[in-house]
């Protein structure tokens, strides 16, 4: 750095740095710095506040305030730099060249960081820090050896003028600029309807095989497929939330960034309905962020502009520095708003409100969540629209069937991250037992969303709005339940599972069932909407009315990947593959009333009392407890000992698994076995019945099992409670806040 210090010229190449620099040269140079700062810190703000247009919604940042913040970054920062270095050559002139220097340095680091962390999978952390600023250092060598390379930093003078105009008039943050109200829509058929969106349910999961609906597991979808349409072959486009629910309501293909691209913001199921003039709305949606935001502001005190552009600094100044740091650093930064992310704190919404939008936070109480939106429909005299996207069955999985929860729902990111030893993100690893109680938990928790389903055909018969209304039930995407297989990362082996979602379709007076297996894709859901209210849309979509039986099937099947873009699938893929092949296998026929509880190392014991079973006279074992209970309540909002999380506490890593049994009141209800996983591998999890529990107090003990099938022996363990801040298990490697390039989320 110091050669280039001694051979520094001026940034117009001429005058060496001796002599007294020019006006001209010193104005270059202030242009230059400018230029740089806009590279380095403007247009990746900018970027950043593009993808979340919706966080400045939430955080009530108006008009004068978006431009407010434009100025700050695109004229300020920038000018402040420049200012900076100026002032240091006005008042020290011996330092102005080594300031200048520094400060053109400092700015290449900064825009290298991102450039060199697309590699750093192939990089320690410390690597790419290093090749960064080896980067940085030889492009400034660069710029001042080499005229032409200052002469590019001129020729790049108009990016100043041409990102902030990216940002307010082309990127999705211009909807707060050029928004167009709709076109009024005329509506032949003003009926009522209900759109409930399950998430991460597989719409296979549902069937048994005779590829019919599991009515002994699934009651209620099975009631809803006797008096609706059941779309068999219906299959999802997007494999992420935040893709797929707005390619559900504005029936297109989701390519663009998140939250939707501008053909979704421009016609949506809400902005249909919310341009015919007549019709009210209940809008529950916590991700996809299209419904129009008006009814949360209205009465809103104004707050001055220059409060408004300061209440963001915090976030953006976060998010830039997790856009400049490699991974390995990002969990050291402090954390990036919830809100950022759309995740609204539970204390925002109104629940005694019935029309408007509400958008309830990620790890709120999703029970009460439905409970809401069942008192929000009701026979009104106007049209309504009721829609709700519940965060069910996804994770996290703590409900069980009764509608009682095992764990509290969480609300940080627990188990987001399904990095299960296999070396990728949502991969399963390779241990069958941690797949099959991962997706026992989910078939708990999807039991309870089948008795929501009831709830609300129940509520809507006693409204007198059944018959009457047009009712959609489906899910935004599928999950894989398969060992060594991604959960939700497209694969040609998993492709089935993840595309595949349920869809019924009840149209108003509609009596008796239907079935097809027509090549349905949840863009399909919007046009098919419309065609029963009436309604022509004013702009071409992707997807057809699942109605119309006069139009070409397609041929193939869509799906848009994160990792591998667009995908075209054999129409039959979801359909015709094998039928809930991982759910029957493992867990039995539903006609079981435990089947879900026969898995692990012994599954022929559950059931089994103790009584009947040999047991050893070795010294107990001794295991640590990080989850467990022992009383059971009938408060309904008391959580029940169901789930238990322990460790051997004999070994920190243990060659071999060992066999467990846990019994409740004399009877064994699971037997289970530390996990073949590195890191878990003295870890273990149980789910016990809830039926296995008497109110108050109850006997739960703990043995090894030893030998093997018939000759099998037990020996006591010796609990040891540890509390769960000092535990190693699954969901304390939860995805963070600070997510990797891009900023995206898995939804």
């Amino acid at each position: 750095m110091i050669s280039i210090f001694h051979r520094h010229r001026s940034s117009d190449g001429n005058a060496p740095i001796h002599q007294p620099p020019s006006v001209r040269t010193q104005l270059i140079e202030c242009l230059h710095l400018v230029v740089l700062t806009t590279f380095a810190i403007t247009q990746p703000v900018f970027d950043r506040m593009g993808e979340r247009p919706a966080f400045f919604t939430d955080m009530h940042i108006d008009k004068p305030a978006l431009l407010l913040l434009a100025a700050f970054f695109s004229l300020l920062v920038p000018a402040m730099v420049a200012a900076c270095v100026w002032a240091v050559g006005r008042f020290v002139p011996q330092a102005r060249s080594a300031s200048y220097t520094i400060a053109v340095y400092v700015l290449f680091v900064i825009i290298a960081l991102p450039v060199v962390k697309r590699i750093e999978f192939l990089l320690p952390v410390g690597l790419t820090i290093g090749l960064s600023l080896a980067v940085a250092g030889g492009v400034t060598w660069a710029y001042f050896e080499f005229g032409r390379v200052r002469s590019v930093v001129t020729a790049a003078m108009p990016a100043v003028c041409l990102f902030p105009a990216l940002l307010l008039f082309h990127s999705p943050m211009s909807r707060f600029f050029l928004a167009e109200k709709p076109a009024h829509v005329s509506v032949g058929n003003p009926v009522p309807i209900i759109v409930l969106v399950f998430d991460e349910l597989r719409g296979t999961t549902l069937v048994n095989e005779h590829h019919e609906i599991d009515a002994e597991r699934f009651p209620h979808f099975a009631e809803l497929a006797r008096g609706a349409t059941w779309f068999r072959n219906a299959t999802t486009v997007h494999p992420d939330t935040q893709y797929a629910v707005p390619a559900i309501l504005s029936g297109n293909y989701s390519k663009t960034a998140w939250p939707a691209g501008d053909d979704a913001r421009r016609q949506n199921l809400f902005s249909i309905l919310e341009s015919t003039g007549s019709y009210e709305s209940a809008i529950f949606e916590p991700v996809s962020r299209l419904a129009p935001e008006g009814p949360i502001t209205e009465g809103r005190p104004a707050t001055p502009v220059l409060i408004q552009a300061a209440s963001v600094m915090p976030a953006l100044s976060r998010v830039f520095l997790t856009h400049l740091a490699p991974g390995p650093l990002q969990e050291q930064l402090p954390e990036i708003p919830r809100l950022w992310f759309g995740l609204h704190e539970s204390n925002h919404v109104d629940r005694t409100r019935r029309r408007g939008v509400f958008r309830y936070s990620w790890g709120d109480d999703r029970r009460a969540q439905f409970e809401h939106f069942l008192e929000c429909i009701d026979d009104s005299p106007k049209p309504t629209l009721f829609f709700l996207h519940v965060l069910l069955p996804h994770v996290p999985w703590c409900y069980l069937p009764s509608g009682r929860r095992y764990l509290v729902e969480s609300n940080q990111w627990e188990l987001l991250n399904f990095n299960a030893g296999a070396g990728e993100n949502d991969s399963w690893g390779t241990d069958e037992l941690f797949v099959a109680q991962s997706q026992q938990r989910q078939l708990l928790q999807l039991e309870y969303a089948d008795s929501l389903l009831g709830r609300l055909l129940d509520h809507l018969r006693q409204t007198g709005l059944y018959d009457r209304c047009l009712l959609v039930v489906t899910a935004d995407h599928g999950i894989c339940f398969k060992v060594s297989e991604s959960r939700r990362a497209a694969t040609p082996s998993n492709l089935a599972d993840i595309m595949s979602v349920p869809l019924f379709f009840k149209t108003p007076g509609q009596q008796s069932p239907s079935v097809s297996d027509r090549n349905v894709e949840s863009i399909d859901i919007l046009p098919s909407i419309t065609q029963v209210m009436g309604i022509k849309l004013k702009l071409p979509i992707d997807g057809q009315s699942m109605l119309d039986t006069t139009l070409a099937e397609r041929p193939e099947k869509t799906l848009y990947s994160p990792f591998s873009g667009k995908l075209s699938v054999p129409a039959a893929a979801a359909h015709r593959a094998p039928v809930s092949n991982d759910s029957r296998e493992r867990f039995g026929p539903a006609s079981d009333p435990i089947s879900l509880f026969r898995i692990g190392a012994h599954p022929e014991l559950v059931g089994t009392y103790l009584e009947s079973l040999p047991m050893t006279d070795v010294m107990p074992a001794e295991i640590e407890l990080i989850r467990s209970g022992t009383f059971y309540s009938t408060d309904p909002n008391a959580n029940v000992p169901c789930y238990i999380e322990g460790r051997m506490g004999s070994s920190p890593r243990l060659e071999s698994p060992v066999r467990i049994a846990v019994a409740v009141n004399g009877t064994i209800w699971a037997v289970t076995r530390t996990y073949l996983l590195d890191g878990l591998r003295d870890y273990w999890t149980a789910m016990v019945p809830e039926s296995a529990y008497r109110v108050g107090e109850n006997d739960v003990q703990y043995f090894v099992v030893t030998g093997s099938a018939p000759q099998l022996r037990l020996t006591r363990c010796v609990p040891k409670f540890v509390e769960k801040a000092k535990a190693r298990t699954p969901g304390d490697r939860g995805q963070s806040l600070r997510p990797a390039a891009g900023f995206k989320t898995r939804g």
